[in-house]
């Protein structure tokens, strides 16, 4: 959210645009706002819940440093049920984190030197803060992402998969 209002803050975004601006093939992107991407309002499902992303969720744990194209699988949540209509009510998405991460992404690109998300939060967040233990899984390659050990590991219960998964 930090760097979101800080692009408000320099003029380039405004709590009002709508995620058409940035973001094609979701439904209702011409209502959604960054303030409800923001606020936890947008109703998109998380790519790491619900039938299609339940399966993406049981292979990004089990498999945490594959590479995958995040906005490419809320792209394909989007098309299912919503969880609410857009500014309607909360439910948490972490959908809703990987597109402000989109949009900051594509700011970057107009104003500054074209950063991937990792990149910015490094230079713009984690450094500025002192933040030195801080990292984001880096690239490696086209197929895994790299962390420095060690690392923690997330857990995550999920009924459909009748385990936890650690």
């Amino acid at each position: 959210a930090d760097l979101i209002f800080q692009q408000i803050d320099q003029g380039h975004l405004s709590l009002d645009d709508t995620l058409d601006q940035f973001i094609p093939d979701i439904k209702n992107n011409n209502v959604i706002t960054v303030r409800h991407l923001l606020q936890q309002k947008t109703g998109i499902p998380s790519y790491l819940d619900y039938g299609v992303g339940a399966a993406n969720g049981q292979q990004l744990f089990l498999h945490p440093t594959s590479a995958c194209n995040p906005v490419a699988l809320i792209q394909g949540v989007a098309k299912t049920n919503w969880d609410c209509a857009p500014g309607t009510a909360y439910a948490y998405s972490n959908s809703n984190s990987v597109l402000l991460g989109r949009i900051l992404e594509i700011f970057d690109a107009q104003y500054g030197t074209s950063r991937p998300i990792h990149v910015l939060f490094r230079e713009e967040l984690f450094a500025p803060l002192g933040l030195t233990q801080t990292e984001w899984p880096t690239p490696n390659d086209a197929s895994s992402y790299y962390m420095t050990a060690p690392y923690s590991r997330g857990y995550m219960s999920n009924p459909a998969w009748s385990i936890m998964v650690q």
